[in-house]
Parts: structure tokens; sequence; C-alpha cells
């Protein structure tokens, strides 16, 4: 899964548990187009343990496209959006640093 840092502006890859909502998704896609299934390689006690749902990517991720998009759209200000996740205050500033640094943003 890939991980926004917002104090280096770098996002890395990492190794994290999948969730029971996100094996259900897999099995869902298995056979979908042609006849296929789904194994889990982990013991169904891990899979039973396993968190219901996987944290929403907004709350993880680089900000930056998003941040440039709203602008295009003329939302500038990502707080007047109504979100389902509300994105991390810290990561949308490190969006806006970025894009005023790259000429993309004002101010």
């Amino acid at each position: 899964m890939a991980r926004f840092d917002p104090r280096t502006g770098l996002t890395r890859l990492i190794t994290q548990r999948v969730s029971q909502a996100s094996m259900t998704q897999r099995a869902g896609r298995a056979g979908r187009l042609e006849p296929g299934i789904s194994l889990h390689l982990i013991a169904k006690e891990q899979a039973e343990r396993a968190a219901a749902q996987s944290e929403p990517e907004i709350l993880q991720s680089d900000l930056s496209g998003l941040l440039m998009e709203l602008l295009q759209w003329g939302c500038s200000d990502p707080a007047q959006m109504s979100w389902l996740d509300q994105p991390p205050t810290v990561n949308l500033l490190a969006a806006k640093r970025l894009l005023q640094m790259l000429g993309g943003a004002g101010g």
C-alpha cells in the first residue's frame, strides 16, 4: 500500500495486513469475466481477526493532484467541500506547499 508522508513530501510503499472488506472485494472480482477463484494465503483465524475495513485512501495519500483539480474547478478552500472522510489538514497543507513551489497554485 502507498502511504504519503507530509513531512518529507514523499509517498512510500508499506506492507500491511488486508482488511476483511478487501478480501471480500477480491473474491468478488474473481470470476467476473472468466471462471476464477480467490485464494487468501492466511489462516482462517487471521482472516477473522482482520480489520473490518481498510483506512480510506484519502487519509493517507498525496493530495496535490486533488488540490490542483479543486483549484481548476474554482474551489480554493477544500474545507468548503462535503467529504465522506475529511482529508488530513497536514496533507492538504503539504499539497498546497508543493503546488506553490511548482507554480501551480497562487498565494
